[in-house]
């Protein structure tokens, strides 16, 4: 076999190699922008267009491999990288930072497990040759068969080796940053954009410092200082382990930060609860104060009556009448703290000239904590008046059932315009333009279904609105050891 002949092998082996690579990195950023960006951008379309970028990228670097004259590995890739970057940013509208922390982050692990997987199976097919070649009494080396073999085996460790750390970074990458959905504040996208820089800049150092070596001495840095691999190798490791550290430390503090928001609204809704029950106190000290001075009341009317004055007995009704009023609730539920939120939600609703009715009736037969049922009334019913105020014609119904053992919560609500849901947790996204501080709501009633180990249903009429919870009283409420 002529010389021209293994390298035009040589050559086809290496294209494939090269074409196989490009293509993995494009199915994993095509993954991570449906995935991410989809997400960020809350747009919830078909995710075809988030493989837009990948297929790009896929195409810029297909194209600068084969051109004709040589451009740097590190200039390539960063071609490569604004190219998607721009197309996820102008091309498919994504949120900008999260599309430049995608092409930055991304590339720059893709760099550094590169060069890690490249070394990494140098160094086993090095030592399967010389092993082969001690076996075969040193026919190995001669046999230019066993040598593209080798090439090509080399190849595909070095594919399948990228495709696992691929995998593992796109799989995590894609649940922590799922979890959370706010705009960050400038250090905030400062320190998450930082370790991708610092790594492509150490790459590119790395690879510079290579480039300029091997210019200056034939022998290469590699032939010359054999222990300057595992350096690189090392660095590259130190680079991939420091950004996923400072990642993971993000969304650590993120997660800290939504627990102790979940913990404010909790007191929040602990503080109102006793403010319903510190009204219910009043009204039924107002009822006993009521019932002690009930004979002296009407010892004094009559006595102003007797004597015709009139209007002091008018005024001196007033006082008794709004007492009374307190006590005239529209809608009984059979537990003094519903009775309350569904008055005030009644009077808010009626101020607003909106329709509410409710057949609401408080499980008294049930185990069920009246705190948890007022979570689930305060929260939908304060979802419902804002819906409802939007729409033409604004209509709230709150009712409930018992059966077997199950409680049943239904709110109905009119609306206008559209609806966007989370596509993870299957939430109502919230319209308000500051998501971090909104869209709780509905996360606590889910919070309170699961602990009762019932669901939350959200179904959508033609603009309407309906909220459904049930909760399973014989669910068992100790905690777990």
């Amino acid at each position: 076999m002529t010389a021209s002949t293994a390298d035009m092998i040589y050559e086809m082996i290496r294209s494939t190699d090269m074409i196989l690579n490009h293509c993995l990195a494009a199915f994993f950023l095509g993954y991570l922008c449906s995935r991410l960006l989809g997400r960020k951008n809350g747009r919830h379309d078909s995710q075809i267009r988030w493989y837009l970028p990948a297929a790009v990228y896929f195409a810029v670097m297909s194209g600068l491999y084969f051109m004709p004259f040589v451009l740097s590995s590190f200039l390539a890739y960063l071609l490569g990288a604004a190219a998607a970057y721009l197309v996820m940013a102008f091309v498919c509208r994504g949120d900008k930072f999260w599309s430049l922390f995608l092409a930055v982050t991304f590339f720059s692990l893709r760099w550094q497990g590169m060069s890690v997987t490249s070394s990494v199976s140098i160094e086993l097919f090095d030592f399967a040759a010389k092993f082969l070649n001690w076996l075969t009494e040193g026919r190995f080396a001669l046999a230019w068969q066993w040598n593209m073999v080798h090439i090509g085996a080399n190849s595909l460790l070095n594919v399948f080796l990228d495709a696992l750390i691929l995998t593992l970074f796109a799989k995590w990458l894609s649940a922590k940053f799922l979890s959370f959905d706010r705009k960050l504040c400038g250090k905030e996208k400062l320190f998450l954009i930082t370790p991708g820089v610092s790594g492509s800049v150490g790459y590119f150092v790395i690879h510079w410092i290579i480039e300029k070596y091997d210019l200056a001495d034939d022998k290469g840095i590699f032939r010359e200082y054999p222990y300057f691999s595992g350096i690189v190798t090392c660095m590259n490791l130190l680079l991939m382990l420091s950004t996923l550290v400072v990642l993971s430390l993000f969304t650590e503090l993120e997660k800290k930060r939504e627990e102790e928001k979940t913990q404010a609204v909790q007191q929040s809704q602990i503080q109102e609860l006793r403010g319903h029950v510190q009204q219910m106190e009043q009204v039924y000290s107002s009822i006993q104060g009521m019932k002690h001075d009930v004979k002296n009341h009407i010892a004094v009317m009559e006595e102003l009556i007797a004597q015709k004055r009139f209007q002091e007995a008018k005024a001196y009704l007033e006082p008794m009448s709004r007492a009374v009023e307190i006590l005239d609730y529209v809608y009984k539920t059979g537990n003094p703290v519903t009775d309350v939120i569904i008055q005030e939600k009644y009077k808010r609703a009626d101020a607003e000239n909106l329709i509410f009715h409710s057949e609401f009736q408080f499980p008294m037969q049930s185990n069920i904590d009246v705190f948890d049922i007022s979570v689930i009334l305060n929260n939908a019913l304060e979802n419902a008046l804002e819906a409802a105020s939007k729409a033409e014609q604004g209509c709230i119904l709150v009712s409930s059932e018992w059966q077997k053992q199950t409680f049943l919560m239904e709110v109905v609500n009119s609306f206008d315009g559209e609806l966007e849901f989370d596509k993870e947790s299957g939430l109502l996204l919230t319209t308000k333009p500051e998501r971090a501080n909104h869209g709780m709501g509905l996360k606590n009633i889910q919070r309170v279904a699961e602990k009762y180990c019932g669901t939350l249903d959200i179904e959508v009429r033609e603009k309407e609105f309906v909220l459904t919870v049930l909760l399973s009283a014989a669910c068992d409420l100790q905690p777990k050891s």
